[in-house]
């Protein structure tokens, strides 16, 4: 199968690869020749149209990876790992290096963030602040859009996740127009758990990034 992905690029020919597994396979050189490369899990009888559509442009591709890829044999890396953990052998911050980080997903649309905001700058332990944001996307059909929004800190009294999902919606925008998102945020989705095992909040501030477009919020348990 390695053999013939090779040789269908070295013919000229677009190569795309569909997963067909319930978890990763390594794919070693196949990433440098293929056009695509389609996570289709393990697919039932009714697979084969759906996924036509979406391989000739009648729908969108709009799935996210639930999980971080390896790139290496023995190697399951997490994309909520502790800073400590991309620090390599050669002491450079480049040992998180995974084939395809969590959230990985592609469309046939590029999207843009038009606008982002929070409603407060302090969040209390009895409050919610509301991240809004609106997305525009520039592909001359409907398209479905997954929208995560990820948190990290980097002040925390013990290693702590570099960044995690706290947050995601998904919605179906019309051709050449804009979709608002709007995100309830607490206190409790920034606990942690401290040495003892048990639950806790820390005083600090945080960094939300959602794409490209990051705020930034401060905790005041």
């Amino acid at each position: 199968q390695m053999d013939l992905v090779h040789e269908l690029k070295a013919a000229g020919k677009r190569v795309v690869v569909v997963l067909m597994l319930g978890r990763p396979k390594l794919l070693g050189s196949i990433v440098d020749d293929a056009d695509a490369i389609v996570h289709a899990y393990l697919p039932g009888e009714h697979f084969t149209q759906p996924f036509l559509d979406k391989m000739y442009g009648a729908a969108d591709f709009s799935g996210r990876l639930p999980f971080t890829y390896p790139r290496h044999p023995g190697r399951w890396e997490h994309y909520d790992h502790a800073h400590s953990e991309n620090i390599g052998k050669d002491n450079s911050l480049q040992g998180y290096n995974p084939a395809w980080d969590f959230g990985q997903g592609m469309s046939y649309a590029s999207w843009t963030v038009d606008a982002s905001s929070i409603s407060a700058d302090t969040l209390r332990a009895a409050d919610t602040v509301w991240l809004e944001l609106r997305l525009r996307h520039n592909a001359d059909r409907p398209c479905q859009v997954s929208v995560p929004v990820f948190a990290s800190r980097r002040n925390l009294p013990i290693a702590q996740r570099g960044k995690y999902l706290i947050d995601f919606q998904k919605k179906w925008v019309p051709q050449g127009s804009a979709v608002s998102f709007r995100f309830p945020l607490t206190a409790t989705q920034f606990e942690f758990a401290d040495y003892s095992g048990n639950w806790t909040q820390s005083r600090g501030p945080i960094r939300l990034q959602v794409f490209d477009s990051t705020l930034n919020l401060f905790l005041e348990p």
